[in-house]
């Protein structure tokens, strides 16, 4: 464990499918952990709908935070939301939804192949949104190892200085996991 508070803060969305109102085991366990042991902070926040996905977006407070971790289902150029994963919005739509207010935030999508959209609209959502990267996956993951990779993300994210030597360490330290995982991201 490193020494002294982190500044950075995260943002996380989730949303689940099936029966249950909320995952008994999700994004929170892994954010409990990570803010645990960094000395740190998260605001979580469960959404079914783009309704609620939307107001979250538009009015969670911002200050202090540098982390927008979505934990939805996805496929290439949208999320999924909702019971039955029901609800779709195209990475456009969302990068709309969050205009610039996570202007200088990172973004990470700990969902199923939305990476493996079109290199074009992953530019676009960057250049719309104004975050400095977004990462992911660009193939379908299994939840228990995608979350090793989101651990190591947040890890080395909440120390890095400057994001294109932290994602270069990543590729060097986990190359592996993060192949297997189809890990990438965009600066």
């Amino acid at each position: 464990m490193r020494k002294g508070r982190s500044k950075k803060q995260i943002i996380a969305i989730e949303s689940w499918e099936g029966a249950s109102p909320e995952p008994k085991a999700g994004m929170r366990s892994l954010l409990n952990f990570v803010t645990e042991t960094n000395a740190t902070k998260y605001s979580y926040n469960f959404v079914y709908t783009p309704t609620e996905l939307t107001y979250v977006v538009e009015n969670i407070p911002t200050k202090d935070f540098s982390l927008l971790y979505f934990a939805l289902h996805g496929r290439p150029e949208k999320i999924n939301l909702g019971m039955y994963t029901e609800f779709e919005i195209t990475l456009d739509e969302l990068a709309i939804m969050m205009g610039t207010r996570f202007k200088g935030f990172g973004v990470h999508f700990a969902s199923c192949a939305v990476m493996s959209s079109y290199e074009e609209t992953l530019r676009n959502f960057i250049d719309k949104t104004e975050v400095l990267f977004i990462s992911g996956y660009e193939r379908y993951v299994d939840f228990n190892e995608s979350s090793l990779v989101d651990l190591a993300l947040i890890n080395r994210w909440m120390y890095a200085r400057n994001y294109k030597r932290m994602f270069e360490n990543m590729q060097k330290s986990y190359k592996p996991m993060l192949i297997e995982n189809g890990f990438t991201y965009y600066i």
